[in-house]
């Protein structure tokens, strides 16, 4: 049962990294004329850069459960690289609790402005009316995942406690 829920939160955090990474690309293919035309012909589009935004910061909430699930978010590499395993994972487990102090309420309050949005379909005042509402869901949804990749590597830190030197990722 452990191993499965690991297995689907790990799956649930590559899925978020790639669905970042497809939204940084589109961002990309987006901008690159938008740039163009704003340095040659000396026009923008301001639906454009709206749009940027909106992919660039769904990126940035739904990618989270990716680097937690990787490791890749700031430490105190100068202490924590210094740390065997299991006082890595002892630090892990116990830094948690202080995670979800953070966490929680960006879910909870994260939830509440979609809520609101969503009830008034909320959009732009851009000519595009571009669906703020949408964009954002991305928040509720990337803290809830991180908070999974979190309890996942909570899980895997408390089986390293168990055992010295084995494999915390």
């Amino acid at each position: 049962m452990k191993e499965r829920f690991l297995k689907t939160v790990d799956l649930l955090s590559l899925q978020a990294g790639n669905f970042g990474a497809v939204l940084t690309a589109i961002a990309i293919v987006i901008m690159i004329p938008e740039v163009t035309a704003r340095y040659i012909f000396g026009f923008s589009f301001i639906s454009i850069q709206d749009l940027v935004w909106f992919l660039c910061g769904a990126m940035y909430a739904i990618g989270g459960a990716y680097t937690t699930m990787k490791n890749g978010h700031v430490n105190v590499d100068v202490v924590y690289s210094q740390l065997r395993m299991r006082s890595r994972a002892i630090l892990d487990v116990v830094s948690f609790p202080f995670v979800l102090l953070f966490l929680v309420p960006l879910l909870w309050q994260g939830s509440l402005g979609f809520w609101d949005s969503a009830k008034t379909l909320e959009q732009t005042v851009a000519p595009w009316g571009g669906p703020v509402w949408l964009f954002k869901l991305s928040l509720p949804v990337g803290t809830f995942l991180i908070i999974l990749a979190e309890l996942a590597k909570f899980i895997r830190s408390i089986d390293s406690m168990k055992k010295e030197g084995s494999h915390v990722r």
